[in-house]
């Protein structure tokens, strides 16, 4: 997942990227937090108001600032068992030759509806070297992101990870504030997703360490009635953790239209305002370093390179 060059200010884009899901996943934790909180004596509501406050905010800063990891994650770049995502990746190729076979069939009986509801699942996997729709992810979101992020490769050679920075600054400030409010609503499901995963891994890990240290007063203690209420509710927030994936599938698809079409509508203008370094634009530039750096003008062709720094 590319970058985007998210603009963390405090409009929209906070607010879905930051505030929203912080708050949720806060309130959700709360119930882990009123124990400690009451354990260390800070019993009072308005102070378990503040904390959970303060909470929002900084869970919400934390996910934002681990969106590469996460959608990493999702897209099975990162964090996979190998053979897992092989396997995962083949069932997802099988999917995609069944759905050919399908439209063929489709094509041929002249059901154009079917076929084109067909075609438009599979624009939503990369293209393989002939063209043809493939998967090279094990998850539906990665083929997702795969089928957009390589678009700019193969309808103009454009390397998308090097031009894509250079092609937002670009495109103009309107343009890129309504592009980045698109986008932060899909961030907000996956980080509630992650979120919500993490969270529930917490809280059974938590009832872990309650049943083992049940006579030793710790901390974290839960009661012995409460600890299976909290695992069935690490159980639900891991299994409810997939809802926020799967709702942002329609943000993705979109982003990834705003995505090709930037590309598409911006790419002339990146190649008016970029061009390569000719060899006397090198030498100037090398130039320059070395009387800023060291004081002195470099040492021209066949000139000892210590006499030219002494002069």
């Amino acid at each position: 997942m590319m970058g985007f060059g998210k603009e963390l200010d405090f409009g929209p884009s906070f607010f879905y990227r930051v505030l929203l899901p912080g708050a949720i996943l806060a309130g959700l934790a709360n119930p882990l937090l009123a124990p400690y909180l009451a354990s260390v004596g800070a019993n009072a509501a308005d102070i378990q108001v503040w904390v959970v406050l303060v909470a929002a905010v900084v869970i919400g800063i934390l996910l934002s600032a681990l969106n590469d990891p996460i959608y990493q994650f999702y897209e099975g770049r990162r964090g996979w068992w190998g053979p897992a995502a092989a396997w995962r990746t083949r069932r997802w190729q099988r999917h995609v030759a069944a759905l050919l076979a399908k439209a063929q069939d489709a094509r041929t009986a002249g059901r154009t509806v079917t076929y084109d509801e067909i075609w438009s699942e599979l624009r939503q996997f990369p293209e393989d070297d002939a063209g043809n729709p493939t998967a090279t992810r094990p998850t539906k979101m990665g083929n997702i992101l795969a089928s957009y992020e390589l678009y700019p490769e193969r309808r103009y050679g454009m390397d998308s990870v090097f031009y894509w920075y250079r092609l937002w600054l670009c495109i103009d400030k309107d343009t890129r504030e309504e592009v980045d409010r698109t986008w932060a609503s899909t961030d907000a499901l996956m980080y509630l997703a992650f979120g919500m995963a993490v969270l529930g891994v917490v809280y059974l890990a938590t009832v872990a360490s309650a049943v083992a240290t049940t006579y030793l007063g710790a901390p974290w203690f839960i009661p012995a009635g409460d600890q299976a209420r909290y695992a069935i509710g690490g159980v639900a927030l891991v299994t409810l953790s997939y809802l926020p994936y799967w709702l942002s599938m329609p943000g993705h698809r979109k982003n990834g239209e705003f995505y090709k079409t930037l590309f598409d509508l911006y790419r002339s203008k990146l190649r008016t305002e970029l061009s390569a370094a000719s060899d006397a634009e090198r030498k100037e530039w090398t130039a320059l370093w070395s009387q800023l750096q060291y004081g002195v003008k470099p040492a021209a062709d066949g000139e000892d390179k210590q006499t030219s720094r002494n002069t």
